[in-house]
């Protein structure tokens, strides 16, 4: 626990009326506690609408606290889900101390009391007041336009890419039970594929299929990668292919394939127009450009980075974007007892993941980063937990940069220290091919 971080917030609350709100879609439940922690009165409700916030919440705080001004009256609010949105802002912009209180607090703040594991809006209410009232929250804070706009876009590219995943399984799931063998040709989503499956997708289309005239066109649009041969493989493997016989309802699956390669078309423009929106808004910020000077580091990644964080600004060290990103590690030593590491995974999942692809792109190229990663590749060998170790090493060098107000500029003495371990990693992956292959 970092102690002034602690005091801080104690302070903040310390001799002060404390409001707990646990919010609802139609109805708010709030308690009030007095300046020693102690309940005031009995919870109370708040509609969720215009006369329940200008009004009945108003009259609820005179009857159990007269003066309720904000230099007698902090509010904390649980963060569930965004029904927390309206109320927060209405009340900052009335010039009260808004706290959040995570859910996660909430729930392990139950079983406190009595060990009743009990969840009731008025006891979550209690709850949400009081561990305010210890300093277990976070601050509210309003954001400038722009990085809200960001942070919108951003929010809205996970929706899509998601949708994308979700259309993207359902293709494969199709192909899987009607052209297995289709898998091994292409990547599914590709420009190559997509143009074959709107105009064969099971085995007999294959067979009967213009080998020349669609050759042409392949070899066109994956850049001469794809061609006869590709083709040749396809009638081959659709001879002998193991996949269900779906002559009798063809149409109805050209239908439903029709559907989805539309869909899967429309998300990925929609996708491209917000990464080009994202990186135009970002533009304009000093960060953005000290970040793209970081080889490999692709602009679109660097825009939803920096719509994720917020900025970069409020950051006094980079462990603070780790914890919020839920990279940071979660300790087991208790006496004699070392635990695994694990990372908590308590934090922002959609930073987390456009981190992991951050360092993906420049374990490949920045010594600093690849120092590390090659470490623990040659320590443990599990690559996915060798990119996450190598984050941190990609928030030291952006936060140093950020720091420094300068744009990266190679090292000479790091690229001497990762000599050996290039060395070193060659060497082990040709000892695995020598194993694979005996």
């Amino acid at each position: 626990m970092h102690r002034i971080g602690y005091v801080q917030k104690r302070a903040l609350v310390a001799g002060l009326a404390v409001l707990g709100i646990d919010p609802g879609k139609e109805k708010h439940v709030g308690q009030l506690l007095n300046p020693e922690g102690l309940p005031l009165g009995k919870a109370f409700t708040v509609p969720v609408s215009h006369a329940g916030y200008t009004e009945t919440l108003w009259k609820e705080l005179a009857t159990r606290l007269p003066a309720h001004d904000p230099a007698h009256l902090v509010i904390a609010i649980e963060t569930a889900c965004n029904l927390w949105n309206t109320l927060a802002a209405y009340l900052h912009d009335q010039g009260y101390t808004v706290l959040l209180v995570s859910p996660l607090t909430t729930h392990h703040a139950r079983p406190l009391h009595n060990h009743d594991f009990s969840r009731t809006d008025p006891r979550d209410a209690f709850l949400i007041a009081e561990q305010a009232y210890r300093g277990h929250f976070d601050a509210y804070r309003v954001f400038d336009d722009q990085l809200e706009t960001m942070h919108q876009l951003s929010l809205a590219y996970y929706k899509l890419a998601k949708d994308k995943q979700r259309v993207r399984q359902r293709l494969r799931s199709l192909m899987e039970m009607y052209f297995p063998e289709y898998l091994q040709a292409f990547d599914l989503e590709s420009k190559t594929s997509l143009y074959l499956l709107e105009r064969a997708f099971l085995p007999h289309h294959f067979l009967e299929m213009d080998l020349q005239t669609e050759a042409r066109q392949i070899g066109a649009r994956s850049r001469q990668k794809h061609g006869l041969k590709t083709l040749q493989r396809l009638q081959a493997w659709a001879a002998t292919s193991i996949g269900v016989p779906a002559r009798p309802r063809e149409e109805a699956l050209r239908l439903v394939l029709d559907g989805w390669l539309a869909e899967l078309r429309t998300l990925h423009a929609q996708i491209a127009q917000l990464q080009k929106v994202l990186i135009q808004q970002a533009q304009s910020l000093p960060v953005f450009q000290i970040l793209v000077s970081i080889p490999n580091l692709a602009p679109w990644l660097v825009a939803l980075f920096i719509a994720e964080c917020r900025g970069l600004d409020a950051n006094t060290h980079y462990k603070q974007i780790e914890k919020f990103a839920g990279t940071n590690l979660r300790l087991a030593d208790s006496g004699n007892y070392n635990g695994p590491r694990r990372i908590s995974r308590l934090g922002n999942r959609r930073l987390r993941k456009v981190l992991f692809q951050m360092t993906v792109q420049t374990a490949k190229v920045v010594p600093q980063v690849r120092r590390r990663f090659l470490q623990r590749q040659l320590q443990k060998g599990a690559y996915r937990k060798s990119i996450i170790a190598a984050s941190s090493q990609l928030l030291r060098l952006i936060h140093a940069l950020i720091k420094e107000n300068r744009i990266y500029q190679p090292v000479r003495k790091w690229n001497r220290q990762l000599a050996p371990l290039e060395k070193a990693y060659a060497e082990k992956k040709a000892a695995a091919k020598r194993r694979a292959a005996a």
